[in-house]
């Protein structure tokens, strides 16, 4: 059976004289091993795209339960990650970290970050930086998203900003694209700390919406000073 998929190169060991076992955090496998065949040869077409902390698309054959790299195609290989030796040592502590803990085929949400104020990452293939100071994968079961969610004004959300500020009137301001209302009720004092979208029954975007006020903000700000 041939399978096409994308997967970041967490780990390779040498196999027999020319091979590699090698560990892919693949889209939609999961992680994965699979056998690259003769990819230390000089002329081998899978060497570039089979090296360590590579981004690929891959096409590989599976039977009973065991894959091979068929074909390889970069798609990109970090060189400026490659290029910067700290850099380099980070992102191979990243890999091992995810290749160690694995991460589960229904991973719903990975992000760079604890799980207040951590990023959502858009796919696997990113380095990491100093201030990563941890990985969170969420699986389908910790899916708590809600279709069209509506604020029902608990307040619970003003009773734990460490800023003091009021969300929901925040998120409804930016809302209506309410820049007025965003500076009165001090948008840019928030801290992005994600207490009140952790905390919020409705399981609204909280922090997404109030970066995109900031954003607005900006935007409103920097037209009018060249205009």
């Amino acid at each position: 059976m041939y399978h096409t998929t994308r997967g970041l190169i967490l780990r390779e060991a040498k196999y027999k004289e020319s091979d590699k076992i090698l560990t892919i955090l693949t889209e939609t496998e999961g992680k994965i091993t699979a056998k690259a065949r003769g990819v230390a040869r000089t002329r081998s077409k899978l060497a570039a795209a089979t090296q360590l902390l590579c981004f690929s698309e891959l096409t590989l054959f599976g039977h009973k339960g065991y894959w091979t790299i068929n074909e390889a195609v970069t798609v990109e290989q970090f060189r400026g990650l490659r290029g910067d030796i700290e850099l380099l040592a980070l992102g191979s502590y990243f890999a091992e970290l995810l290749e160690a803990c694995g991460v589960r085929e229904d991973a719903y949400k990975v992000l760079s970050g604890g799980p207040m104020m951590g990023v959502a990452q858009f796919d696997m293939a990113v380095p990491v930086i100093k201030g990563t100071n941890a990985i969170v994968v969420f699986s389908q079961e910790d899916n708590c998203e809600k279709a069209n969610p509506h604020c029902i004004r608990c307040g619970k959300c003003v009773g734990v900003c460490p800023m003091h500020l009021m969300p929901l009137y925040l998120h409804r301001y930016e809302e209506a694209d309410d820049l007025e209302g965003l500076e009165r009720m001090h948008l840019l004092d928030c801290i992005e700390c994600g207490s009140c979208a952790y905390t919020c029954p409705a399981k609204i975007h909280l922090v997404q919406s109030f970066r995109a006020g900031k954003q607005k903000l900006r935007d409103a700000k920097a037209k009018a000073t060249n205009s």
